[in-house]
């Protein structure tokens, strides 16, 4: 009965509040210091989480990235400061994308989206394909975002540049019927393969110097 607790009605189910029941239920039906007890451990259980995400993502841009094809003679206090300034950057991002967004599923769908598209192909191309290398990554890489992001995304607030068949707007929002993640993953996949065999033959061939080879 929400009528016997300091909430009173309507229900949550009635003002639409669903989405909020456990934070209403602990301020207030649960005693005050089970409410402190019970943000505590939500607060805690989410930032455990939050905070390997974090700076897992800033340890593989700052590895991966700045200190093996940006800077591969770069200094640990160097190396140190572009991790400390990754940290800042990809939480800055993430604060904002969580703000503007109403649901917590649609960001689950995004990172799921984004692991297929761009991750996917990489992922599996180092593994079983013996010709990779980092020019093909990058390509795949980008590529991939690209053919992905001109799709459009709701959630980023990006329009639809390329309408793909069984294209449609309904409310303002963009649909695309067509399998665009797909192609987005199999462009991806394919560019990465493609420009593996041509800088590999370019550069094994004598037809591009090494000079040129700055990814090593």
């Amino acid at each position: 009965d929400w009528n016997m607790t300091t909430y009173g009605l309507p229900t949550p189910h009635e003002r639409g509040e669903n989405g909020m029941i456990l934070p209403i239920v602990l301020q207030h039906i649960c005693p005050y210091f089970i409410s402190i007890l019970g943000m505590g451990a939500l607060a805690a259980a989410v930032m455990s989480s939050a905070d390997s995400a974090l700076l897992s993502a800033s340890s593989l841009f700052t590895r991966n990235i700045y200190a093996k094809l940006i800077r591969p003679k770069a200094s640990d206090q160097e190396t140190l400061w572009v991790l400390r300034i990754s940290i800042l950057a990809i939480g800055s991002m993430a604060m904002i994308l969580a703000i503007k967004t109403v649901s917590t599923y649609s960001l689950w769908l995004l990172c799921g989206d984004m692991a297929y598209v761009v991750v996917f192909p990489q992922f599996c191309l180092v593994l079983f394909f013996q010709a990779s290398n980092s020019y093909g990554l990058v390509v795949g890489f980008v590529l991939g975002l690209f053919v992905r992001l001109t799709g459009g995304e709701a959630l980023l607030g990006l329009p639809a540049l390329f309408r793909y068949p069984g294209y449609y707007e309904e409310g303002g929002l963009d649909y695309q019927m067509f399998p665009m993640k797909t192609l987005s993953m199999t462009v991806s996949l394919l560019s990465n393969i493609g420009v593996c065999y041509l800088t590999r033959h370019l550069f094994l061939s004598k037809k591009l110097p090494a000079r040129f080879d700055f990814f090593n």
